[in-house]
């Protein structure tokens, strides 16, 4: 899958606001909205192609016992459902923020869901 970064930070909303997490920003989207504020992870993907366990290693690196999986759109990646599956396996807390228009069966602890409007739908 393409990973645009992984990085260490603090989460900056929600329930879990101020909580040391990993950031797993995955790189591509199935939308195309006009607000998008990261276009390298969502409609220009921009970053490396790794493995799930490229990723778990990165991730593993850091302190943080929460990840956060985001992109672009996580759920559009197949890898997404074992790279969660892993994650959970090593004890981790598992936030997804997704729009809301795919489904896959991932583990995680949290879905932050932003559901879009029609109109962010890619024009053919």
């Amino acid at each position: 899958m393409r990973v645009a970064e992984i990085f260490y930070s603090v989460q900056g909303e929600g329930a879990l606001v101020g909580t040391p997490s990993v950031f797993v920003r995955l790189s591509g989207c199935n939308l195309r909205c006009a607000w998008c504020d990261t276009p390298y992870a969502s409609w220009r993907p921009e970053g490396r192609k790794l493995s799930v366990q490229a990723v778990v290693e990165e991730t593993r690196r850091f302190a943080a016992r929460y990840v956060v999986l985001t992109g672009g759109e996580p759920m559009i990646f197949p890898e997404v459902v074992p790279l969660s599956q892993e994650l959970r396996h090593l004890g981790y807390h598992i936030t997804i923020e997704t729009a809301g228009t795919v489904w896959a069966p991932v583990a995680c602890d949290l879905m932050s869901i932003s559901p879009k409007l029609a109109n962010s739908t890619p024009r053919e």
